[in-house]
């Protein structure tokens, strides 16, 4: 299984306040079996690389530099960008399943 986490946030790694319970999406993907390649996505260059150096995982700053079929992608971002990555997501890597944090926009006519 490839994983795909975009945003390296407060859910995305920073809640995880002990190794026995996953609160960060980062955590609950160290925990699945079977996974094959982990990239992570963020605007931070310096929090993405140490994460990918710490979880040996491939960190990403464009969904071009992603070369494996994505099973699951997961959009922990800012509400204001839900709609917009996940319509990315849907064109250009086309993953088996999105996990999409709510709410899916910032406003009901968005959504």
């Amino acid at each position: 299984m490839n994983i795909l986490l975009i945003g390296l946030g407060k859910i995305g790694v920073e809640y995880d306040y002990n190794q026995e319970t996953s609160y960060s999406h980062r955590n609950s993907i160290l925990k699945i079996p079977g996974k094959n390649k982990i990239y992570y996505m963020d605007f931070d260059n310096v929090k993405g690389s140490f994460y990918a150096k710490l979880d040996n995982a491939i960190f990403v700053n464009s969904f071009s530099e992603i070369v494996h079929q994505i099973d699951l992608a997961i959009i922990s971002v800012p509400t204001n960008k839900h709609l917009e990555i996940f319509k990315l997501l849907v064109n250009k890597i086309k993953p088996k399943k999105i996990l999409l944090e709510k709410p899916a926009g910032s406003s009901s006519n968005e959504c």
